[in-house]
């Protein structure tokens, strides 16, 4: 027997849209950042309080631009 339970919204009709990140944390780092990617969105940006610390998950994660 199998379930469809729906519990996904459903995926906007576009997936090509960019993705900007505000925070380099854990969450955005290995959940959020990962998350998109998975779903196909482009991440284009990520902001941080420290430039570093954007830049280092800049680069941990193929993130195109850092603010």
């Amino acid at each position: 027997m199998t379930f469809d339970l729906e519990i996904l919204p459903p995926k906007p009709p576009n997936s090509d849209y960019g993705i900007g990140a505000i925070g380099a944390g854990f969450i955005m780092r290995d959940c959020h950042l990962l998350a998109y990617q998975n779903a196909g969105f482009r991440r284009v940006a990520i902001a941080s309080r420290t430039r570093s610390r954007a830049e280092e998950v800049a680069s941990a994660r193929g993130v195109e631009r850092v603010e």
